[in-house]
Formats: C-alpha cells, structure tokens, sequence
C-alpha cells in the first residue's frame, strides 16, 4: 500500500501528513527501557510515592512497581479486567445530530484499535494518566486504526511532554502542532491513579504469601523424631543419610539399633493466619479497585442478598466508567477524528440500549404501546409470540370492534363541533381539503384585551414628610407565588380546527391572542405592583413608573414570542396528524401536547413575564433615582428553593453604574427570584469594591451563568426591551423562517372585511393639514421633552428625526391631520416586516372615504417610540396585501 509502511504490530503507518511533510510518529522519537522488577516492599512504595509527587516529578519507579503488580498479582489482573470488560462488550454506536450512524465512523468501532482505545482510556483511572496516539487507515474498502500507547514512564502529564528518556526531560510538546491533532490526553496531569493505594495491599499480600508458602515446606509435613543408640557413629551417619533420602516418598531405610517416629503438626500453626490476611489484602484491593468486594471471590459469610447487592454496585461501577470513556470520546476522540478527514456532522458516541426483559414485562412495555400510544402492532405478533390462540372467527370479531371505534370517534366529532355534522340539513357534501374557517376578532381584538395595561403609567404624587426613611423592597413581591391565571381556553376546539384542516393549518389567530394576553397579563402584574412603589418619606416624594417606550418595546416581543410559539405548536400539531391513523389517536397525542405547550410551558412563561415586569419597573424607578441610591444590593429570596449559584450573589454590592448589572440584574433565570434594593452612599461606608467585584466575576465563569446565557439569560431586559431574548424563541430564526410564514396572514385569515368592504364602510373623508411642520410640532403635546402624538392606547408616540426629514417633502404636509387620526383613532394594527427582515413595523391603518392612510410607528433600541412614515395607500392589490397582513394586533371590525 503506497504511503505506508509496516509497525511493529502490522498495521500500516501513514508516513506522511495531510500537507505532505514526514508524519513525526511518536514510537519512533523515543527510546523505551524494560521494566525493572525486584523485590517490593512498602519503603520501596513509599520512596516511589513521594519520586512522583516531587516538585519534579518522577514516575519511572512507581510505574515500574504498578507494572509489576499489574502482570503478576492475579487478583488485581481479575478485579480491574472486569471492569474494562464491562466498557469494551458495551455495544457502541456513532450516529450524527439527527440520529442516524456514520459508516465510516462505525467501521472504527468494529476494529481492534478502538477495544485498545477504550481499555487505555479506562486505565488512565487506575495509572492516573494515559497518552494515547491512534493511526488511521483504510483497507480492504473499510477504515480501522491501531493504537499506540505512549509509554507512561515517559510522559510528563505536569507539562505536557513525552520525554525521550524515561528519566530525562528532554522531548516533545504534544499540546500545539501536529501532535495537538494526533495524541489523546486521558486523565489528571497530578492524578497517581488507583493503583497508587491497591499497590501497598499487593505487596503485603505477596509477603505473606511468601511466609505461607515457607510455612507449608516446613509444617505442611510431619516432624520425623529419630533416635540412634548414641554411640555407633556409624550407625547415626548411616540414619541421617536416609533421612536425607527420604524425600516427599515418605518410605525410609534404616538399620537395626534405630527408632523412628513421624510427629504430626498439630496446635494453631495451620497456615489459617495466612490465609486470612491474603484474603483481607484481596478485599481491600477490590475495594479499591471496584468499590465492592463480593463478586470477585465469594465470602463463607454472605449470604444471595449480600452478592446481589455488590452486584448491583458492580453495575453502578461500570455505568460510571461507561460514561467516563463516552464523555473522552465526544469530547477528545472526536477532535482526532476530525483532524483526520472523517465528517462527524455533530453527532456523538453512543451505547445502544439493551433489552432483557422477562416476558411479563416484555408484554406489560407492548401493551403499552398498543393502547396508550396507539402505536399500531401486528395482531399476529402477539398471538405468536406469546402462544395464545387465534380464535376462528377472528376477521369477524375484528370488523365488530372497529365498526364500532369508527361510530364512538364520529360521535366525539360531533359534540366537538356540531356544525360540522355531514348530516345536518343543508351541509356541505365537497369532500376537498379546504381550509378552515378562521377564527374572527371583534372589536375584543387582542389589543383591546390588553389596554388596561398600556395607558399611561401613574403620575408622581407627593407625600407627607417625615423625619425616617421608609422603604419597601424594590421586588417585594418575590415571595408570591406565581400560577397561570384561570384560562377559558379551549384545547379541544383547537384541536378539532387541526383536524379539519387535515395538517395545513399553519398559524391558529385563537392560540395566538390567548398567549399574547396571557404573557401579557403577567407583565400587567409585575409592573403595577403597588408593594414596590419605593417611598422617600423624608425628602417628600414617591415616585411611579412612567416608560411607555419600554413598554411598547415589551408589547412587541410579547406578540413576537407568541406568534414563534404559537408557529411552532401549529408544526407539532400538523406533525402528529400526519402520523395519526384516525382520530382518536391524534386527538390523544394532540391533548398531551397541548398540555405541554399551552400550560406547562406557559405557566414558566407567564411567570418570567411577571418577574420581567417587577425587575423592569423597579430598573426604571432606581435610573431615576441614581443620585440619591448610587448603590444596588442583590438580594436572594434565601429559601431552600434559591440555586447555589445564585447564592453566590447574594447582598452583592455594586455601584448602579456598574455595567455588571447588565448581566446580573434579575431576573437572571427561568423562574428566578432574586430583587435589587437601592442603597444610599452612607450606608455601604467601607465596603470593598475589589471583593464584590471580584464576587461577581466569579459567578460569571460558573456552568449556571454559561448555561444561563445560553438560554437567553445574562442580560437586563429592562435595557434591552426584551420580555424573551432571541434564544428563547421557539423559532429560533426569527422573524426570517417565522416572517415567511406569518407574511402569508391577511385580513381573510383573521375575519376581517375585504379592503374594498372596510373602504366602503367609511364615514369621513381624510383633514388636511394647512400649515408648516414646525408649526404642527409646536402644536403637540410634549412629554419628556419632545413633541407627541397619542396612539389608539394613549402611548406617546415621538415626532423625532425620521418626521422632520419626511416633512421635507410637500405632498407629506397636507397629512399631518390624517396621521394624528390614524394613530389615535386606527381601525387596524399590524405589526410586519413591510420595510425589512426585522418583524418590528406597527403599521396603523385609518379608512377615509377619499383614501386610506398608513402609519408606521418603530422602537428603536428599546428606548424611543416614533413616527417613521406616513402616506396614502396605493389601492393595488400587491400594495394593499404588502400593509394587510403579518399579526393584527388591534381592530375595530
């Protein structure tokens, strides 16, 4: 095979690298010295011990000693082999992200080199570090690898270097270059491994062993008592010499004259002792090495229960080790696998699951399957493989049963919506796939349902003074708990309407409006919380909360998140009509899926809205009132329910200004409910910035924070506008898939009158303006410094930039009046993507009997709520259906 030439086991090694050059294999850069075996005893292991832990660390003599034990004490060859037998007969698999197997991949997994790459990952448990460096291949049409294992006497974990000489220093980084993508690190560099604490037992063992067998040669015998008349020399010469001869024969020749008598051993020298302390020495290396003791050697004492409960510690064990190896394979395997030219498409190691189970419990699993999953299985498979007889008329009996599931389930149709019923009177008989009826908003349009919450926030009153301080705490309500409202929604209604719509219904108006309420609803409830109006009694003032930019901004990602939702709940419903054989089943399927989504999910969902709501208003409030609390203290609920990393913030100190606060400020979790309390400058004398800071960068390199922002966390969304990031949209492409879908909305879809209907019912013709921009500006009412108009919920609505650069243009000025009615009065609101990709256009739309005007509003940044365009609409049907369509969020009709 060109390319390649032979090692020392056989299998060909690539001589060069991807880019051409000599591939540096490691075997041959490295001179390896036989082990060095003598007599052990624990000075040696302890001497061997303290090599390794030096400031230098040596390992050559505690290897040597692991080594040894490792081949020749065969209880330690039994114990550990069990364990490596348990990851090595496990049936691996590798399959991409969606769950399908990568052949090439899974060819590695049926040779040689990965058994040894599993077994020598496992050992670097019990010697404390392996080094590995596999070299692939291709032969015979099949990809495999051998595995060369870096002689541990010669790695140098601490630094990274496989040294040249076991002794020496000298040798090759492996953590950059080529070796980076060749050679696997197992293990902790100062880990000494199991073996550290199994070798004194092994060789104390081998000691008594040693006594034992000296034992035996000399009391495993009788003791012979000769005697001889003491004064013929001859004859005593004579009777040691056949002593001598006398061997394991047990036959002796002797002269006349002599006694001979054979003494058997009796007393406690039976070698009993021995035995004992070998025995112990064995326990204590089980233990160690396995955790159990019982199931390598039985013990006279224990009884089935005993063995049955260190059998399932075995199993435990090996489940662990199991996962160790998976965890070194997807997470290190895999990047050498990569760096060798094999595509493995995000997928993962896996085991696949075995199935032993006894029949009872084989049959209670298909049962299951059968009725509560209605997960059709062959009738005949259950007649076969459990024995039962298959009764003569079973056709009949079959045809009986299902004659009558098909009249149960068209009775469930009916009293789900009668008005359906074929048989009713004057219905309709076309059996076409046509799309169902859609749901109508009357004038309790979605936004309508929520203006309670949008009118402008209270104003600031004053109080009484008074010589204390009073103040509740910014987020006094964290000690409610939070429950999804009563709900009148119906499940079973929707259901039906994705049952009628035989898997095409991409968008349902009804789920979207109850979610958008519902989410909604909790923002109402935690922005108004009266508990949380922080009252400065001493200095006369109590101040509200007053953002209606933030909360328009709230508004949009409210109905943004619901209409993802509610996209994606659309897709698992049309998802499980497809797979349903009949009604029934995908009404079952459907029920826990709705389940799932519309309470469940929701209920977590309405909860973060409330928390968002509290956490926001109280941003607002302590921004504006900087000057006199330059402070903020993070406070935890402090129940047993509070997470640990959470803890770490608690009465965490910052300056308001810290921008640690953007990503600290609660809530910071699904369902967290932390709270800030505003501190003045007197009260937090002598704290230690450093410290706090320090604190907080701490909880910022936790797995809670990482996994935290992953999900959409670690931000403020009182600085963002945000009720849910991006990340937590259920669609995550947002609006970009989600928009192509939404786009095909129009005014049919939510029961609204064609445009030549909604133009006909108009009353008015459209005012005109007579004046100058400066002059309409100057006519309006000014909040927070800049001029406004009010929209059809009474949120100002600025007249900033973007409308002074469109007065440029003269046609623009005569609308001025029209865009004032349009805002305050519309007869419909959208919200789209008219002008882009970002779904953030309020498109109001007012009907003039001369024409029709278009409005549309924009947050920018979260911040500022303003007029961006006005102007007549062009009555083309592609021009009419470009403003028409997306979500309506608000109309008269």
């Amino acid at each position: 095979m060109a390319g390649y030439t032979e090692n020392s086991i056989g299998f060909p090694v690539a001589k060069k690298t991807a880019d051409g050059t000599d591939h540096p294999v490691i075997i041959n850069q490295i001179t390896m010295r036989p082990i060095h075996r003598d007599t052990a005893d624990l000075t040696k292991w302890r001497n061997a011990t303290r090599s390794a832990e030096a400031s230098i660390p040596r390992r050559v003599s505690l290897y040597d000693l692991y080594e040894d034990i490792t081949t020749t004490d065969g209880h330690v060859i039994a114990v550990w082999q069990k364990r490596v037998d348990a990851v090595t007969s496990a049936d691996w698999q590798f399959t991409d992200k969606d769950g399908n197997p990568i052949d090439a991949i899974n060819q590695l997994i049926d040779c040689i080199g990965f058994e040894d790459l599993l077994t020598e990952i496992l050992n670097a448990k019990a010697w404390g570090y392996s080094m590995v460096e596999p070299t692939f291949l291709e032969r015979n049409g099949r990809h495999e690898f051998s595995l060369f294992t870096v002689p541990r006497k010669h790695m140098r974990p601490d630094r990274g270097v496989i040294a040249k000489e076991q002794t020496g220093d000298d040798g090759v980084y492996i953590r950059e270059g080529i070796y980076a993508k060749t050679i696997m690190e197992v293990g902790k560099a100062k880990d000494l491994g199991l073996l550290l604490s199994a070798a004194q037992y092994s060789i104390l063992k081998r000691g008594d062993i040693s006594d034992w067998a000296e034992f035996i040669e000399i009391f495993g015998r009788g003791i012979i008592d000769a005697t001889w008349d003491g004064f013929d020399e001859a004859q005593r010469e004579q009777l040691s010499e056949s002593l001598l001869k006398m061997g394991g024969s047990g036959i002796i020749i002797r002269p006349n004259g002599t006694t001979i008598d054979i003494k058997q051993g009796t007393g406690n020298a039976n070698g009993d002792l021995q035995e004992k302390f070998m025995s112990a020495m064995n326990k204590e290396i089980s233990k160690v090495l396995l955790g159990s003791t019982e199931t390598t050697e039985s013990s006279k004492s224990s009884g089935y229960a005993q063995s049955e409960t260190h059998q399932d510690q075995d199993e435990k064990k090996n489940e662990t080790d199991i996962q160790f190896v998976r965890r070194i394979l997807n997470s290190r395997f895999i990047t050498l696998l990569e760096a060798a030219g094999f595509s493995t498409n995000g997928g993962t190691f896996t085991i696949k699951a075995k199935s032993q189970l006894s029949l009872k419990d084989s049959f209670t699993i298909e049962k299951s399957m059968a009725l509560e999953l209605n997960m059709p299985i062959d009738h005949n498979y259950f007649y076969e493989k459990y024995g039962m007889p298959k009764p003569t008329d079973y056709d009949a009996q079959i045809k009986a049963i299902d004659e009558a599931k098909n009249a149960e389930n068209e009775a469930k149709q009916q009293a789900l919506n009668p008005a359906k019923n074929d048989n009713t009177p004057g219905a309709s008989k076309d059996k076409k796939d046509k799309k169902p009826k859609p749901v109508t908003l009357t004038d309790r349009g979605i936004l309508s349902l929520l203006k309670s919450f949008f009118v402008q926030a209270p104003a600031q009153a004053g109080a009484q003074p008074n010589r204390s301080l009073v103040m509740t705490n910014c987020c006094g309500g964290h000690l409610t708990k939070l429950s999804l409202p009563n709900s009148e929604f119906d499940d079973d209604a929707l259901i039906k309407r994705f049952w009628d719509a035989k898997g095409s219904l991409d968008f349902d108006v009804a789920l979207f409006a109850y979610t958008a309420q519902t989410l909604a609803d909790g923002l109402k409830k935690g922005w108004n919380k009266k508990s949380d109006l922080v009252q400065l009694t001493d200095i006369g003032f109590t101040y509200g909360v007053d953002d209606p930019a933030l909360l328009t901004a709230f508004e949009q990602n409210l109905f943004r998140f619901s209409a993802s939702k509610t996209l994606a709940e659309a897709q698992e419903l049309n998802r499980l009509f497809r797979n349903a054989k009949d009604f029934e089943m995908f009404y079952q399927n459907a029920k826990l899926k709705t389940e799932v989504f519309n309470k469940g999910w929701l209920e977590t969902e309405y909860n973060t809205a409330v928390l968002t709501g509290e956490a926001a208003a109280t941003y607002t409030r302590l921004m504006g009132r900087v000057q006199t609390f330059p402070f903020w203290q993070y406070k935890t609920v402090a129940d047993n329910k509070v997470r640990y990393q959470h803890q770490l913030l608690h009465d965490l100190i910052l300056p308001a200004n810290d921008p640690r606060w953007k990503r600290i400020f609660p809530p910071n979790g699904w369902n967290c409910r932390c709270y800030i309390v505003p501190r003045m400058a007197h009260e937090v004398k002598g704290l230690d910035r450093k410290a706090m800071r320090d604190r907080a960068d701490a909880y910022f390199d936790t797995a809670e924070f990482e996994k935290a922002k992953a999900q959409g966390w670690g931000v403020n969304r009182a600085d963002s506008g945000e009720v849910f990031t991006a990340n937590q949209f259920y669609i995550k492409k947002f609006p970009g898939k989600a928009a192509k879908l939404l786009d095909n909305l129009g005014a049919k879809d939510y029961g609204l009158p064609s445009y030549s209907n909604a133009k006909k019912a108009a009353t008015a013709e459209a005012p005109k303006f007579e004046g100058t921009a400066e002059q309409f500006k100057a006519a309006q009412e000014v909040f927070n410094d800049v001029p406004v108009i009010r929209d059809y919920h009474n949120r100002p609505v600025g007249l900033l930039n973007t409308f002074d650069k469109h007065t440029g243009k003269a046609e623009r000025l005569p609308l001025l009046q029209a865009l004032k009615e349009t805002l305050k009065q519309a007869d419909e609101v959208w919200i789209n993507s008219y002008s882009g990709d970002a779904y953030d256009n309020f498109v109001s739309i007012k009907y003039y009997k001369d024409a029709t005007l278009i409005v549309v509003s924009k947050i920018s940044g979260g911040k500022v709520y303003e007029v961006t365009t006005w102007f007549p609409l062009a009555e083309k049907k592609e021009v009419i259906e470009t403003y028409r369509r997306g979500l309506l969020i608000f109309s008269k009709k």
